[in-house]
C-alpha cells in the first residue's frame, strides 16, 4: 500500500484538494454562507459625516468650523465669511476636499516683497508662512514652497527648521541658503 501511495502521491493530493474545494462550494451554496462585508474607512476621516477645520488668516471670521464630510477648501473659506479683499489664496487648492482636524490658512493681503526677510529683517516662520512668502526666500521656488506647505498639512507643524531636511523637502544646498532666515513659532 505504501508503495502505491508513493507512486500516486500527486493523484492522491489532487483528489484531496478537489474534494476540499467541492465541500466548500457545497457548504456555500446549501448553507447560505455569506462572505463578510469589507468595510473601508478613510484614515483621519470625519466622524458622523462631519469634519472640523480651523480656518485662519485673511478671512472675515477666523475660527473652528463644522462642515460636511465632502466639503472642499472653498466651502471652508466661505463658512468663515470669505477671504478678505486682496487675500493671497494662491497657495490653496480650493477644489481639494478638507480633512478632519486640518488648518486652512488664507494668506494675508499685501505685496509679497514687503514680507521678504532681506527687506524686513524678520525671520520666516515655517509653520505660518504662506506659499507666496516662502517663495520670497532665495532658492525657494514654486515647487519647494508647495512641498513645505503640503508637508505642514500632511505631516503636521514643523518642530525645528532642520525638519526641512529630515522630511526631504529641500536639497542641502538650498537649505543652507535659507536656514538662517527661518524660525519655528513656539
Amino acid at each position: 500500500m505504501l508503495a502505491w501511495l508513493e507512486r500516486n502521491s500527486f493523484f492522491v493530493l489532487g483528489a484531496a484538494g478537489f474534494l476540499l474545494l467541492a465541500g466548500l462550494l457545497v457548504r456555500d451554496v446549501l448553507g447560505g454562507h455569506q462572505p463578510a462585508a469589507l468595510v473601508v474607512r478613510e484614515s483621519g476621516g470625519a466622524r458622523d459625516g462631519v469634519v472640523r477645520v480651523h480656518v485662519d488668516g485673511a478671512v472675515a471670521a477666523p475660527g473652528l468650523y463644522k462642515l460636511a464630510g465632502d466639503a472642499r477648501v472653498a466651502d471652508a473659506i466661505a463658512q468663515a465669511g470669505g477671504a478678505l479683499a486682496g487675500a493671497d489664496a494662491g497657495e490653496l487648492n480650493l477644489a481639494r476636499f478638507v480633512r478632519d482636524g486640518e488648518r486652512i490658512d488664507v494668506g494675508e493681503p499685501g505685496p509679497p516683497a514687503a514680507f521678504s526677510p532681506e527687506v524686513t529683517g524678520r525671520l520666516v516662520d515655517l509653520n505660518t508662512a504662506t506659499h507666496g512668502q516662502l517663495m520670497e526666500l532665495n532658492g525657494i521656488g514654486e515647487a519647494y514652497a508647495r512641498r513645505i506647505v503640503d508637508s505642514r498639512v500632511v505631516d503636521g507643524p514643523f518642530r525645528s527648521v532642520d525638519e526641512l531636511r529630515t522630511r526631504n523637502l529641500l536639497p542641502a544646498s538650498t537649505f543652507d541658503k535659507v536656514r538662517d532666515l527661518l524660525t519655528i513659532s513656539q
